[in-house]
């Protein structure tokens, strides 16, 4: 018979017959204080039903810390008295980090859809958390017959009729089926059907040895540096979302090329793993649902599907119409993948990644090759030559000829406009007869200093010398950027636009921050030099004393006594929200009938009501519109006699998934 090495800290789990490690006890707590956070979130909302009783209430009652502990000291071996105490800090911390997580994930989940059907009560179903068995590390055993009639209970309660044999019990109960779920509900309002499953896992300390001394502020330090090392080791990848609306054919392709990637990242990456058992448990429930007669063809149903680790988080949501993606989840956390298969997935996975790369390179394909090659073969800093010669490129400040510019080209601009013009002018040319037309929408792409903004700010400067008002909103991230809009309409006073008829403003969030938090922007003009208060939005000239204070950042931290420093962490007035208001206040007066407008924003941030932060551009014409009657005739008219062309500019949105 051989021998089993044994691996220190870790034993076999007599039950399912796995390794159990210390990682794995840590997060078997991590669970109970997440499961039991979710509970107290559930109970604090009195506008939730559910029909599982007393249950989780009576299981709680069986659970001590002291024996929890116990269990933990005879699993990792430790004997000391200065370990056992480590040892009890670190276990009360996953408990209390999972209470928090479980707590604010319930009431987050809820309001991610509150605004839908707000009025139908919200009605729990089904729900399954596990207090007893392993997730309580042994310390409350339950006969797993009862424990089922336990949870099928709440289907009887509502009069579904739910049968369930020995046989479906064990299979149910075997790996990737529902009943092995950490947290599993179903939710239902209206005729809306939502099915929530997390699987929950503890990353960050894999051994007893890592679990460092928490009264050492030193160690401490060094935990949250190894923790910070880890987020900045994941690359851009690490947050990859998908987010489509694909038919039958396309979810099959999509699954399979799915399966190889998960596949090959099965050991390696452990938070995706966590999504794919979820995902199998979830499907495995769906099915389950369906067989019951407790969902049919017809429901609305979407499942949230959530990986959830101390370190990061995993979530997919599919429609019933994409359910294959679970299945296919399902299939590879079930798989008892050999090294073989893994490797297979991984040879094919990199195979596309070349295949890939190749295509950006002259003679990639070779290229590529060289490169894995000396990847595999080397163990230091090697160097690997390329060379190739791009054909057919055009310096952006050299004339054009004819044969360089295209059919489509030569049929949309005359030929004074591109004869013996560089490839800058031929663009400009081209943004501004899409301008002149009737285009609502014109996306401009285009290496930076092409001339794209440079091009728009040139069409608007020569609608002004034609008498003809603007109001050019210009959004992107960054606030030089926003400064730089607004010189350039500053400069180049021959081009038409009189200097005195501009009016620019700009804010950001550390301009109204340092306001005290209240709308404010900064302004520029040569009619005016104060500073004044309109619609609630206070007007700060650009070049005063005041705006250069205010533009100074100040940090968000306060030390209030020696040793104790806290986040002030004000709520501020919206940066979107105080520039349409300043803008409404422009139109009404109005303050000047050539208005530039530059605003630094992030992202599009979702609000609490189902809505947006675009909610706020409703405000500019808010005294010519109302969502209750539409358009104002009179007022309308009235503004456009001062504005006749109103552009909205959104630049560099590349990289924000909003």
């Amino acid at each position: 018979m051989e021998e089993q090495q044994s691996i220190p800290g870790n034993e076999i789990d007599n039950e399912h017959g796995e390794i159990r490690s210390f990682s794995t006890d840590v997060g078997r707590l991590f669970e109970l204080g997440f499961n039991t956070g979710f509970l107290t979130a559930m109970q604090q909302r009195k506008t939730i039903s559910s029909h599982f009783g007393d249950l989780y209430q009576s299981d709680l009652g069986y659970l001590r810390f002291p024996a929890l502990m116990a269990k933990l000291y005879g699993h990792t071996g430790v004997i000391s008295t200065w370990d056992k105490e480590t040892l009890q800090r670190w276990s009360l911390f996953f408990l209390q980090k999972g209470y928090l997580a479980g707590v604010n994930f319930f009431d987050e989940y809820l309001q991610s859809f509150e605004y839908c059907k707000p009025h139908k009560p919200r009605d729990i179903v089904y729900l399954q958390c596990n207090f007893y068995g392993e997730s309580s590390l042994g310390t409350y055993p339950k006969n797993e017959r009862t424990a089922v009639q336990e949870l099928m209970a709440q289907f009887h309660a509502q009069d579904y009729a739910v049968q369930l044999t020995e046989q479906d019990i064990q299979g149910y109960s075997s790996k990737g089926n529902f009943l092995r779920a950490d947290t599993l509900m179903l939710l239902r309002y209206g005729k809306q059907w939502r099915i929530l499953c997390i699987d929950l896992s503890v990353f960050s300390l894999r051994t007893a040895e890592e679990a460092s001394d928490l009264t050492s502020i030193e160690k401490i330090r060094n935990i949250l540096a190894t923790e910070l090392r880890y987020v900045r080791s994941k690359s851009v990848f690490t947050n990859l979302s998908i987010d489509t609306d694909i038919d039958t054919t396309s979810e099959e392709v999509l699954a399979g090329q799915l399966q190889h990637y998960f596949t090959a990242f099965k050991r390696k990456d452990k938070e995706s793993v966590k999504l794919i058992q979820a995902a199998s448990y979830a499907y495995s429930f769906y099915e389950f649902l369906k067989k019951q007669g407790i969902l049919t063809e017809n429901d609305s149903v979407l499942l949230n599907v959530v990986g959830y680790t101390d370190r990061s988080i995993n979530a997919m949501s599919v429609n019933k119409e994409h359910i294959q993606l679970l299945a296919t989840c399902a299939d590879i956390y079930k798989a008892q993948s050999a090294d073989q298969t893994i490797a297979e997935a991984r040879s094919y996975v990199l195979d596309t990644i070349q295949k890939a790369a190749a295509k950006s390179f002259g003679n990639g394909r070779d290229f590529m090759k060289k490169l894995v090659h000396l990847v595999d073969n080397s163990d230091g800093l090697q160097w690997l030559e390329h060379e190739e010669k791009l054909e057919g490129f055009v310096n952006t400040r050299a004339p054009l000829t004819s044969e360089q510019l295209n059919a489509t080209v030569r049929e949309h601009l005359e030929k004074r406009d591109y004869q013996g013009k560089n490839i800058l002018d031929v663009h400009a040319s081209l943004i501004t007869k899409a301008l002149a037309s009737q285009t609502p929408y014109l996306f401009l792409t285009g290496n930076p200093g092409i001339g794209k903004t440079t091009a728009v700010v040139k069409f608007l400067k020569s609608r002004a010398m034609l008498g003809e008002g603007f109001l050019f909103l210009y959004v992107s991230p960054r606030k030089q950027v926003n400064l730089d809009i607004i010189r350039k309409f500053k400069e180049e006073v021959e081009s038409g636009l009189r200097s005195e008829n501009l009016f620019a403003l700009t804010t950001n969030s550390i301009i109204i921050r340092n306001n005290y938090s209240s709308p404010t922007v900064h302004y520029y003009s040569k009619n005016r030099r104060d500073t004044f208060r309109e619609h609630g939005v206070k007007f700060i000239f650009d070049e005063s004393e005041e705006a250069r204070h205010q533009r100074a950042s100040k940090p968000g931290l306060e030390e209030i006594q020696e040793g104790l420093v806290i986040d002030r962490g004000e709520q501020i007035s919206g940066v979107l929200s105080s520039l349409c208001n300043a803008l409404y206040a422009a139109l009404d007066k109005p303050l000047s009938n050539a208005i530039v407008a530059t605003v630094a924003i992030q992202s599009l941030k979702r609000t609490g009501n189902g809505g947006n932060t675009l909610r706020h551009l409703e405000r500019i014409f808010e005294g010519a519109y109302s969502k209750e009657h539409g358009v104002i005739p009179d007022r309308m008219q009235e503004i456009s006699k001062n504005i006749k062309n109103f552009f909205v500019m959104i630049d560099e949105v590349t990289g924000d998934e909003s």
